[in-house]
């Protein structure tokens, strides 16, 4: 036969393609019989060694790809744990450094009945005090009266004096008997802050003499959240008859500074600095006027107190409760401090104009007197805190906010 391809005579015996131009011969059966012939081009031997190379060559090509993928996310999953632990050291850097500068001082953890959860102490350096804040004697003493309350309050601060320092103790006695304030526990602070504290107690009772007489405690306290540096807790169980629910109570309104603040110079120091670089506080807040603004929340709870009549929350009986209860609940919800608020706005509108929003006059003394809570609520009793940390600090320099919450806060007391 012939080749059909290459025209080359060929046999047919036992051929499946040309010996000449390599075309396959390949024979199958049709219908009717009819003799088909197929032919196809063989590859030849450089085109198996290029395909076979082409192949080993992609397959090499995709190994490497492999490899380097593999690479590229091992080199990823490095970057990013180091990545983490920068974060990580910068994060504790900070808080290290002052980063930690709000108070968060809106009752923490007060519960509905006015208690405070237990402490767990976290003992940082020296940062820790050996004073209990918030002991409670319940079912041990017998008590029928706010003498007896008070009482029993000194005793319990009294206790927890032996091992401090003899200028510390001069120095609380003074607190005590200047200022009308129950008991003071500042054991282990440094003398000349504390003669600090001293003067910013020393201006609020010269500046509000008609606030003396309601504070039971100003003391140190080890907490559990490290994240605020004081407190103001003005109904805070601490006796009772019977049981926790059981009336009579007595109830303790503290001052409570937190050990790991006012017991570690650097850290208060770093706080404050950057809380005032940041706006976050007023202009030229000091480690000791952090103070002035719990007193701000105390002067604004005692003006509530006068405002429904109360003139104590210490001695807690059956017959008074439910008029306590009502400074509780208004404290709480912040409708008074809002009413305070609202009332200054009021006149800065008539002296001034509308050209401020209520959030932007508020807003004016430092960032801090527009804190929220948790729920993103705003707080209101913070912006009367901060009126007044503000004029401790500036006087006649005040923002006008500040002066006129202060002037309508003066007029309920």
């Amino acid at each position: 036969m012939v080749c059909k391809s290459c025209g080359k005579a060929i046999s047919d015996e036992g051929i499946s393609f040309c010996p000449h131009c390599g075309t396959y011969l390949r024979e199958i059966k049709a219908p009717n019989n009819i003799k088909v012939t197929v032919r196809t081009k063989a590859p030849n031997v450089e085109q198996v060694e290029f395909f076979s190379k082409k192949r080993t060559k992609k397959y090499t090509e995709n190994s490497k790809k492999s490899k380097r993928s593999k690479r590229n996310k091992s080199d990823i999953i490095i970057y990013s744990i180091i990545l983490c632990l920068w974060v990580v050291a910068l994060f504790m850097l900070l808080k290290a450094t002052g980063e930690n500068y709000y108070f968060n001082d809106k009752n923490p953890g007060m519960s509905n009945n006015g208690t405070m959860p237990e402490p767990q102490y976290e003992i940082n350096g020296n940062a820790v005090t050996s004073v209990v804040y918030n002991n409670k004697y319940l079912k041990q003493y017998s008590i029928n009266s706010r003498e007896d309350v008070l009482t029993l309050i000194r005793t319990d601060s009294n206790n927890q004096k032996n091992n401090c320092p003899a200028d510390i103790l001069l120095l609380e006695n003074d607190i005590v008997n200047d200022f009308n304030i129950t008991a003071a526990n500042l054991c282990e602070m440094d003398i000349e802050f504390a003669k600090e504290i001293y003067s910013v107690i020393e201006y609020i009772y010269n500046t509000f003499p008609n606030a003396r007489g309601y504070l039971t405690n100003i003391t140190l306290a080890n907490v559990t959240d490290g994240s605020y540096m004081a407190a103001f807790l003005p109904i805070s169980t601490f006796v009772s008859n019977k049981g926790v629910s059981d009336y009579p109570k007595g109830y303790k309104s503290m001052v409570i500074l937190n050990a790991k603040y006012f017991l570690d110079m650097a850290r208060i120091n770093n706080a404050v600095k950057y809380g005032v670089s940041s706006g976050y506080f007023p202009p030229n807040a000091t480690r000791s006027s952090t103070v002035a603004h719990e007193f701000g929340h105390y002067l604004s709870f005692v003006t509530m107190m006068k405002y429904y009549h109360i003139n104590q929350v210490n001695f807690v009986t059956k017959s008074n409760s439910s008029n306590i209860d009502k400074v509780r609940v208004d404290y709480s919800e912040d409708s008074y401090s809002f009413r305070i608020i609202n009332e200054a706005y009021n006149m800065y509108k008539v002296s001034y104009g509308n050209n401020m929003s209520l959030d932007e006059f508020r807003s004016s003394i430092s960032s801090y007197a527009v804190a929220k809570d948790n729920d993103g609520n705003y707080i209101y009793d913070e912006t009367i805190a901060e009126a007044f940390h503000d004029c401790y600090l500036n006087n006649d320099n005040a923002k006008i906010a500040s002066k006129l919450i202060m002037n309508v806060l003066k007029g309920y007391m």
